[in-house]
């Protein structure tokens, strides 16, 4: 595992630079859904569960601290596209306001790495950013990343108290 994977629990926790792209898993990362359970193949996302932030104080400070050194963020999920707004309804009800931010969907068809490989480098080039940063909760996803792109930062994201 390379050093630059560190286990958090909040999103204080992430340095951020000058020109910085985040690249955000949402499940049990940014929100979690008591009936998800992470078992996304026996899980399909409905206006019946009810989302609950996992750090949104610290989200929030990430987000600003973006917004004032140049950088973004999106999110990459394993959700299907056909989710989009349960998604993003799921984002609003744990206060997130999903706007400014795309969502990616990899429709659990593909590692997150070989995704940002295939299909999301094309509109976020690598070397347009100072500093990349991948945050996950599953290590296996934040290993797939650093198979393709050595060079960026990865997070994994460990839920406490929930």
């Amino acid at each position: 595992m390379p050093e630059k994977m560190n286990k958090i629990s909040s999103f204080f926790d992430i340095p951020i630079e000058e020109s910085t792209l985040v690249i955000c898993d949402i499940d049990e990362t940014v929100l979690y859904t008591p009936l998800y359970k992470g078992k996304l193949s026996e899980y399909t996302p409905s206006l019946h569960d009810i989302p609950h932030p996992t750090d949104i104080e610290g989200f929030q400070h990430l987000v600003a601290n973006l917004r004032e050194k140049n950088g973004e963020l999106i999110f990459l999920t394993a959700r299907g596209n056909l989710t989009d707004d349960i998604t993003r309804n799921d984002l609003r009800t744990v206060g997130i306001d999903e706007n400014p931010h795309k969502i990616f969907y990899t429709n659990n068809w593909m590692s997150k790495g070989k995704y940002i490989f295939s299909e999301l480098q094309n509109e976020y080039p690598i070397n347009k950013w100072n500093r990349i940063i991948f945050i996950d909760d599953k290590e296996r996803e934040v290993k797939s990343v650093y198979d393709y792109f050595p060079q960026i930062h990865g997070y994994v994201f460990v839920m406490e108290n929930t």
